[in-house]
């Protein structure tokens, strides 16, 4: 099983780009794809949140740790894109079982980089991560000191 996968279409060594428009006629062909044009995403059918998500650059889709269901359902989306599915060793995915060498690859050289990073979703920033609660924190010790304070003296 491969770590990362892509989406492409490729013409011999070509590759031949992957848009948003393409993408957008997808997701209505195939039942219950959503697609993000904000952050560039097509998510599965119910899996908005934490299942299977892609994303586009370079003209590819990609996908990080797939499982065999999420193979199957990226290979039905490669069909409605005339596209395929490739694992970063090189092979193409005919099912989530078989692979394959595509004459294509023979042409291209060989990826050796990493994929493009996961964009994030639009509302998530960096600066949201554990300062939310040290704030609150310092909100709530900061209260709580200055109620001792006005209840000290009833004592």
């Amino acid at each position: 099983m491969s770590r990362y996968v892509t989406i492409l279409r490729s013409r011999g060594a070509a590759v031949v780009p992957i848009d948003g428009h393409d993408l957008e006629r997808a997701a209505v062909a195939l039942s219950g794809w959503h697609y993000d044009r904000a952050s560039r995403t097509l998510h599965a059918p119910g899996d908005e949140q934490d299942g299977l998500r892609v994303w586009l650059a370079e003209g590819q889709l990609w996908t990080l740790d797939p499982d065999d269901a999420a193979l199957a359902r990226l290979i039905a989306l490669a069909g409605a894109l005339g596209a395929r599915v490739r694992g970063d060793g090189g092979d193409t995915y005919r099912t989530p079982y078989d692979t394959y060498r595509h004459p294509d690859d023979d042409a291209a050289a060989p990826r050796t980089a990493p994929p493009p990073p996961l964009p994030l979703p639009p509302a998530v920033s960096k600066r949201s991560g554990p300062a939310i609660p040290y704030r609150m924190m310092f909100w709530v010790a900061l209260l709580t000191a200055l109620a001792l304070q006005v209840v000290r003296p009833f004592r």
